[in-house]
């Protein structure tokens, strides 16, 4: 027999500026994660969705991300548009993914949510404040 399943409280808009405050953006992975929060309040898109995304996929002449069949649930191209400030944000990550993640003994991934270890982001760490 099936049964009902329970609802959920949204977030309430206090509860999202804490959550979205939360990342300390001096270490790369919560700079990360926090941009993925934004994408993904910015457009819906699903968790799956956000850690495959591709460099290749997203449009910044026209503000969107552009997601093949294959990445969605429904199997359904989707066009997203996004936000100046999402924007920015996947830019600088992007940005900071070519300057620091090229090395002679690491090529460069086509993923813009790049899982690695963790580390202080470069440019912070670069800094007179951090040495």
């Amino acid at each position: 027999m099936k049964v009902d399943e329970g609802t959920f409280q949204p977030l309430t808009d206090e509860e999202i500026r804490l959550l979205l405050s939360a990342p300390d953006e001096r270490e790369y992975s919560q700079f990360r994660d926090k941009v993925a929060m934004y994408l993904m309040l910015d457009t819906g898109m699903r968790v799956h969705e956000v850690f495959t995304l591709e460099v290749s996929e997203v449009d910044i002449k026209i503000r969107s991300i552009i997601l093949p069949a294959k990445k969605n649930k429904n199997r359904i191209p989707r066009i997203l548009p996004l936000s100046n400030e999402v924007v920015k944000m996947l830019m600088e990550l992007i940005e900071e993914n070519i300057k620091y993640r090229l090395t002679p003994w690491r090529s460069y991934s086509q993923f813009i949510f790049y899982i690695e270890k963790k580390r202080k982001r470069q440019r912070f760490f670069n800094c007179a404040f951090f040495r």
